[in-house]
């Protein structure tokens, strides 16, 4: 597994000083967020739905 400290920067005139991935301006959370989104995503078009019947 790779040492995180290799893969996440901080600077302070960089997206607000937030962490992000090393030579690019995507944050951490960005990462989660889009993980969350892909997911969603991947429900959306299984055609699941949440809906009682």
């Amino acid at each position: 597994m790779p040492d995180y400290k290799q893969l996440i920067t901080i600077e302070p005139g960089k997206r607000g000083g937030k962490p992000c991935i090393r030579g690019m301006r995507i944050t951490v959370g960005d990462i989660g967020w889009l993980r969350e989104w892909m997911q969603e995503k991947q429900f959306m078009q299984s055609g699941k739905s949440n809906e009682v019947n």
